[in-house]
C-alpha cells in the first residue's frame, strides 16, 4: 500500500514538474494600426508575441458589410511603418477612440454598448471543460461559449472575431469607432490565463447600424452572411484618345491571398495612375475601389511577405497550355461585330454589354478543364480581342488574363480588360458553371 502511494506521489510531483517546465508566458500585445476608408475596406493591426511564442505578425482583414477576410501573414516590426504608408496611400479613415464612462462606451449621442457582467462561476467552468486549455475550449464548449456586448440604439453584426481571444469575463483595452463607415473595433483585455501563462486577450469587429429609435436594444449580437458582392468603382477619362496600360504586382501564397495591379492612363490631358487592391478568394474575388498610390509602398510591402510564383503562358499553335491536360483557345473571331459596335448610339464596352446582352462577350474556351470566371474588368470590351498577359499561379489555379481590344469607345479610350479564373472552380459549386471540351 505504502509502495503504491509513494508511486502516486512520485507521478503526481512529475506531473506538476512538467508543468511548470511546460510554461511558455506568450503574452498578446495588439495594436490597431489603421484602417482605410469605406464601408468596404482594409483594417491593419499587429499583434506580438512574447515569452517562448516570440513573433511579431501585421493582420490583414478585409472588412464588407457581410463579412471579413483574414489575410494575416509573419512579418516584422519593421514593416509596421509600411503598412502605415500604404494605408495613407489608399486613404485613412481616422476613427474615435471610445472611453469608458461608468461601464458605458457611446457611440455617439443616441447610440451606446456595454459589457456583458460578471460570471463568477466561469472559471471553474473554464478549467473543468477545457482544462486550461482556450482550443479545448472552443473545441468542446456547446453552450454559454462567448458573451458580447450589448448595444442601445445600434444594431451590432459581429464580422470578426480574433480566435486566440477568451469572451468571457473579459475588459476593453481599446474601442476604435469609425463612425463615418460604421465600423467598431474592440481591443479585449482577458485577465485570466491559459495553461503556461499564455494569454487570451482578443479582438471583436462589428459592423455598426445607427438605429432611429434611440430607445431600441439589440441583445444579440447578429450572425453574418458567407458571401458578399463585388464592389466595383471605376475612373474613365473623358479626354480623346487616352490609352490603357496595366501593371500586375505579385500575390501572395495561398487560395486566400492579396495582389494589387496599376491602370495607367496616357495621353494628352489623361495622364494618371490608379491602382486596385484585389483580394482572391476560394469562390470570388474582390476589388477594391481605385485609389491613388505610390508603387514603391506596394513593392516595399511585397518584399517581405510569401509570394507565390507563377507562370507566364503564351500562345502555340492557337492554344495557351496550362498543364498537360489543361488549356484553353480565344474564340474565333466575329466578322460582325465591328459594324454591330459602330451601330449604338453611345458605342463602349458597358452599352455594348447592356444592348446585346447574352450576345456581348465570349470568352476563352476551355479544354480539360470548368474553370470559374471569378472577376471581369467592368470597362473591358471582350469580344474579338486579344491576350496581352496570362498568368497561371499552379498552387493555388488562378489565372489571371489581360486582354486587348483594337477598338476605342466613344471618347477615344481603349477597352482593354482583365479577367480572372479559378481553374478548378467548379470543384467549389455543386453543380459545373459550364460545358467544356473533353
Amino acid at each position: 500500500m505504502m509502495l503504491r502511494f509513494a508511486s502516486l506521489l512520485v507521478a503526481v510531483c512529475v506531473l506538476l514538474a512538467y508543468r511548470a517546465v511546460a510554461s511558455t508566458n506568450c503574452e498578446q500585445k495588439i495594436a490597431i494600426l489603421g484602417k482605410t476608408s469605406g464601408d468596404t475596406c482594409q483594417l491593419w493591426f499587429s499583434e506580438q508575441l512574447t515569452g517562448e511564442c516570440e513573433r511579431f505578425d501585421l493582420k490583414l482583414l478585409l472588412l464588407t458589410p457581410t463579412g471579413a477576410t483574414d489575410f494575416s501573414r509573419e512579418y516584422t516590426a519593421k514593416e509596421v511603418g509600411i503598412v502605415q504608408g500604404l494605408i495613407a496611400g489608399l486613404g485613412e479613415e481616422i476613427g474615435l477612440d471610445l472611453v469608458d464612462t461608468e461601464g458605458v462606451f457611446r457611440l455617439g449621442k443616441q447610440a451606446m454598448f456595454n459589457l456583458p457582467g460578471y460570471d463568477s462561476s466561469f472559471q471553474t467552468r473554464f478549467r473543468s471543460i477545457a482544462d486550461g486549455s482556450l482550443e479545448n475550449w472552443n473545441r468542446r464548449c456547446v453552450a454559454d461559449c462567448a458573451e458580447y456586448p450589448a448595444f442601445f440604439g445600434a444594431t451590432a453584426t459581429l464580422v470578426y472575431r480574433h480566435p486566440r481571444g477568451l469572451y468571457k469575463n473579459y475588459k476593453v483595452k481599446s474601442a476604435i469607432y469609425y463612425e463615418h463607415s460604421g465600423w467598431l473595433v474592440l481591443v479585449t483585455d482577458q485577465p485570466m490565463m491559459a495553461d503556461g501563462g499564455d494569454s487570451m486577450h482578443g479582438l471583436l469587429v462589428f459592423r455598426i447600424a445607427l438605429n432611429t429609435s434611440p430607445s431600441s436594444q439589440s441583445s444579440e449580437v447578429q450572425l453574418l452572411p458567407d458571401k458578399f458582392a463585388l464592389e466595383r468603382k471605376r475612373w474613365i477619362p473623358d479626354s480623346v484618345k487616352c490609352d490603357q496600360n496595366f501593371y500586375l504586382f505579385d500575390k501572395t501564397r495561398g487560395v486566400s491571398s492579396l495582389t494589387f495591379f496599376r491602370m495607367d492612363w496616357n495621353g494628352r490631358g489623361c495622364d494618371r495612375g490608379m491602382f486596385y487592391t484585389a483580394f482572391l478568394l476560394s469562390d470570388r474575388v474582390h476589388i477594391m475601389p481605385s485609389q491613388f498610390l505610390q508603387g514603391n509602398w506596394v513593392s516595399s510591402l511585397f518584399s517581405n511577405m510569401e509570394i507565390e510564383p507563377y507562370q507566364t503562358i503564351t500562345e502555340a499553335d492557337g492554344r495557351f497550355v496550362l498543364n498537360d491536360s489543361v488549356y484553353f483557345q480565344l474564340p474565333t473571331p466575329d466578322s460582325m461585330f465591328e459594324s454591330k459596335f459602330r451601330e449604338l448610339a453611345q458605342p463602349d464596352a458597358r452599352n455594348w454589354r447592356a444592348t446585346w446582352q447574352n450576345y456581348d462577350t465570349t470568352y476563352p474556351i476551355f479544354t480539360g478543364s470548368c474553370p470559374e470566371k471569378l472577376f471581369e474588368l467592368a470597362d473591358g470590351l471582350y469580344r474579338n480581342y486579344t491576350i496581352s498577359e496570362a498568368r497561371y499561379y499552379r498552387e493555388s489555379n488562378y489565372l489571371i488574363l489581360l486582354t486587348r481590344h483594337p477598338l476605342r469607345d466613344v471618347r477615344g479610350n481603349t477597352m482593354h480588360g482583365l479577367l480572372i479564373y479559378k481553374v478548378d472552380g467548379w470543384k467549389w459549386l455543386e453543380t459545373p458553371p459550364c460545358e467544356y471540351v473533353d
